[in-house]
C-alpha cells in the first residue's frame, strides 16, 4: 500500500459536519419506540403464556433434592436423564473415566 494513499482518519477529519435530516430523526425515533414497545409486549406475553413458575408463587424456587451434595446443575440433569432412560452404566462411564495408558 503506497504512502500517498489518504488515511481514513485524515478523511474523517476533513469531512464537514452534516446534521441529521428530519426524516432520519423520525426513523431513529420510530425504531427506538418500536423496540421499546415490542420489548414490553414480549415481556407481558411471556409472563402470561410461557410455562414456568406456577402463578401466585413468590420467592425463590426450592433447592433440588441433591443440592449441597457437590453436584452441578449439568450433572444433575445428566444423571436424571440417564436414570430415566435406564442407562446407569453410561452414567458411570461418564463420571468414572477409564485411564488409558
Amino acid at each position: 500500500m503506497p504512502d500517498d494513499d489518504p488515511k481514513i482518519a485524515d478523511e474523517l477529519r476533513r469531512m464537514a459536519y452534516e446534521p441529521l435530516l428530519p426524516a432520519e430523526k423520525k426513523l431513529i425515533a420510530a425504531s427506538l419506540a418500536l423496540g421499546v414497545v415490542l420489548l414490553i409486549a414480549f415481556i407481558v406475553l411471556t409472563r402470561l403464556f410461557a410455562p414456568g413458575r406456577p402463578q401466585g408463587r413468590a420467592g425463590p424456587l426450592p433447592a433440588p433434592p441433591c443440592a449441597g451434595q457437590g453436584l452441578s446443575a449439568a450433572n444433575m440433569i445428566q444423571s436424571e436423564a440417564f436414570a430415566s432412560a435406564g442407562r446407569l452404566d453410561a452414567l458411570e462411564a461418564l463420571t468414572h473415566p477409564v485411564e488409558v495408558g
